[in-house]
């Protein structure tokens, strides 16, 4: 005899069995990461959700199967989601995979977009200076990441008055640093004039050795970067000083040096201006184009270093310009300048 709930129990009994059949069914037809990763440019809302929320379920083994997927205009928004959603544990992978989007800007802006959400300042600085050093495809991406970053404002060693953006490039010129990292660091002064402003006096108030190695270093790059932010301080402040001396014996060994010439031009300004502080900017000028003729170089490295030129030659001029008594050196400055504009027209173009 059945009881009287009988109904009820059978139900129950179809209901569990159809449920634990769908779950074998499911089980049985779990979709593979590949696809997952292709529906996440899926027209269809519900199937990209899904796909995202499974992608994140598996973990960071998720991260290199979905990175190429960058390239895919209809995916790449869902792609970063997850990447960030993996913070610091796709930071890593995901600058390893940039050269591949050498050729696919939206893909390189995107994978950028990333190292900014998951990396910290430190990292972001380091991964461009190693960019810098090997002149890879991403550096004008990491560039300009790293011109953006701020450190902690939590940082109690830092005057919150300031511009914290120093605080990156200051300490990494500690440890009187290669070349390439100087040249690297430069770019990075050259292209942000805030930072610059800021950067290469607090370098040199804390690093005094490092300041005094980087002029010495025989690249334009450099010296155009330190002597556009040589302050007034250290003409009237520092007992040492040694970039008289320095520019001095480069001006001895060759007059037309371009690094003592951008030096000249540095020094000059400040004290009387007549001439001796006109011809430094033409002599510069045509070292540092014979220099990046002969020399290999970034695109836009004569193009920065002109317009520092450019920014000491306007100093020159502008004290020129007050006194009436200079009018032949203020044509001569005139003419240099033309010259000068002329080539960073080109090179800027």
């Amino acid at each position: 005899m059945f009881s009287k709930d009988h109904p009820v129990k059978s139900y129950l009994f179809v209901f569990t069995c159809a449920a634990l059949l769908a779950g074998l069914v499911l089980a049985g037809c779990e979709k593979p990461p590949e696809k997952l990763v292709e529906e996440l440019g899926d027209p269809q809302t519900l199937v990209r959700e899904q796909a995202k929320e499974s992608l994140k379920e598996m973990g960071p083994t998720a991260i290199p199967l979905i990175l190429p997927a960058l390239t895919s205009d209809e995916a790449r928004d869902n792609v970063v989601e997850v990447l960030t959603y993996f913070g610091e544990e796709s930071y890593e992978q995901t600058l390893a995979s940039m050269d591949n989007f050498c050729e696919e800007d939206a893909a390189m802006a995107a994978a950028t977009g990333v190292l900014k959400q998951t990396g910290t300042p430190t990292q972001i600085i380091d991964a461009y200076i190693a960019a810098s050093k090997a002149q890879t495809c991403t550096e004008a991406s990491l560039r300009d990441l790293a011109l953006e970053i701020e450190p902690d404002r939590s940082d109690v060693t830092v005057d919150q008055s300031e511009n914290l953006r120093y605080k990156p490039a200051r300490f990494l010129y500690k440890g009187n640093p290669d070349v390439d990292t100087s040249r690297a660091l430069a770019r990075l002064c050259l292209y942000d004039v805030d930072l610059g402003k800021t950067a290469l006096p607090m370098t040199r108030d804390k690093d005094e050795e490092a300041y005094w190695a980087q002029w010495r270093m025989r690249d334009p790059l450099v010296r155009a970067s330190i002597a556009r932010y040589t302050d007034d301080v250290i003409w009237g402040d520092y007992h040492d000083n040694f970039i008289p001396e320095i520019v001095k014996e480069e001006l001895k060994a060759d007059p037309h040096d371009a690094m003592g010439n951008i030096g000249a031009l540095a020094i000059n300004w400040r004290k009387r201006v007549d001439m001796r502080a006109v011809e430094p900017l033409a002599k510069a000028h045509a070292g540092v184009k014979a220099y990046y003729e002969a020399n290999p170089h970034y695109e836009d490295e004569p193009c920065l270093v002109y317009k520092a030129l450019e920014d000491l030659g306007n100093v020159v001029g502008g004290k020129l310009a007050d006194d009436k008594r200079r009018k032949k050196e203020k044509a001569a400055l005139d003419e240099a300048m033309a010259a000068l504009k002329a080539d960073k027209e080109t090179a800027c173009h």
